[in-house]
């Protein structure tokens, strides 16, 4: 196996305050072999374990043998749409991880396993792992939560593309290790809420995919976040992005639109239209003249109306609004 450097920028703004912190992460779940710290724009300096005055590393003269695999942590302040941020002018790597900061690594050879499989399987252009699942609000953390992936590697690329359409495989971002080599495929792509499926769907069509039955990573799921808003407005919003992004690029690799996708669109737009939420013509084409008389007649109506609707026919949601907000109001007191 070749040995991991990580490539630490200290000459970057965004970075230059959190250079101690990144180091001393990096250092104690020891997830590379050796780190790199640029200290200007020429001068390089190889990062070691050990003892010195200067945050406990020996710092050393730096070399590139050619036993050695270099990544580059590309670092934001903020994290919110971080796919769309991998085309960003800082990469340039042959590979590319991804942990945002909710999300952390668990297994301290995680990458080493994910690159080394790549470099040896050609063919392969994504390798993602299995997680353990935290659920923030419970407390609680389901171990080795991805269970349906174990024959990825057996389907060719239209029958992945329609895996990942119906969600029925679990590919979980922080675990995720992917070839760079076609992220230039959707630099002119439509933005959705959902970000990380669009990539999954377009490298589905360079490679295959690769999965590691190993937790490696843990997932948090936490209320408020960009998959899980609070308001349930945003959330029933969210799902309607999420048809809209399974269309467009059904459309663009040229593939037929499911009946039931189509069909479970119109009854979540319907519902998005009900808690108040924005439609517009262009949705016409993906809806039948049953299910447009129907949201035409629901913006006729007083908003009220419409929320109480929708909570009678959905009465599990109801029961869990009311103990949300329940639990909300005793905390505040």
């Amino acid at each position: 196996m070749k040995k991991l450097i990580c490539i630490l920028n200290a000459s970057l703004s965004v970075f230059e305050s959190q250079v101690l912190t990144y180091l001393a992460w990096f250092h104690k779940y020891s997830v590379f072999d050796e780190i790199c710290l640029l200290v200007g724009s020429r001068s390089t300096s190889l990062i070691k374990k050990g003892k010195s005055k200067e945050c406990g590393y020996e710092i050393l003269e730096f070399n590139s043998p050619p036993d050695y695999l270099l990544f580059n942590p590309v670092l934001y302040q903020s994290l919110a749409g971080i796919i769309s941020k991998i085309q960003h002018e800082r990469t340039h790597g042959k590979y590319y991880a991804i942990c945002e900061g909710d999300d952390y690594w668990i297994d301290p050879l995680k990458l080493q396993k994910q690159v080394s499989f790549l470099e040896e399987n050609p063919e392969y252009i994504l390798t993602h792992t299995n997680c353990n699942f935290l659920y923030e609000e419970k407390g609680t953390v389901q171990e080795a939560a991805c269970k349906n992936n174990l024959t990825l590697e057996n389907i060719n690329k239209k029958e992945l593309f329609y895996e990942i359409i119906y969600n029925k495989i679990k590919i979980m971002t922080p675990s995720v290790v992917f070839r760079t080599g076609f992220i230039h495929k959707l630099k002119n792509d439509k933005k959705f809420q959902m970000g990380d499926t669009p990539l999954w769907l377009t490298l589905s069509q360079f490679g295959k995919f690769h999965f590691l039955d190993e937790p490696t990573t843990v997932y948090r799921f936490s209320r408020g976040s960009v998959t899980r808003p609070a308001l349930r407005k945003n959330r029933v919003g969210f799902k309607v992005s999420g048809f809209l992004m399974r269309f467009y690029y059904l459309e663009k690799f040229n593939y037929q639109i499911p009946e039931s996708i189509l069909q479970g669109f119109e009854v979540c737009l319907i519902d998005y239209v009900k808690l108040g939420g924005v439609y517009n013509s262009n949705m016409d084409k993906y809806l039948s003249k049953p299910a447009i008389e129907k949201i035409k007649s629901l913006k006729q109506r007083s908003s009220i109306i419409n929320k109480t609707d929708y909570y009678l026919s959905h009465p599990r949601v109801l029961a869990y609004e009311i103990k949300e907000s329940m639990v909300t109001n005793t905390w505040k007191l």
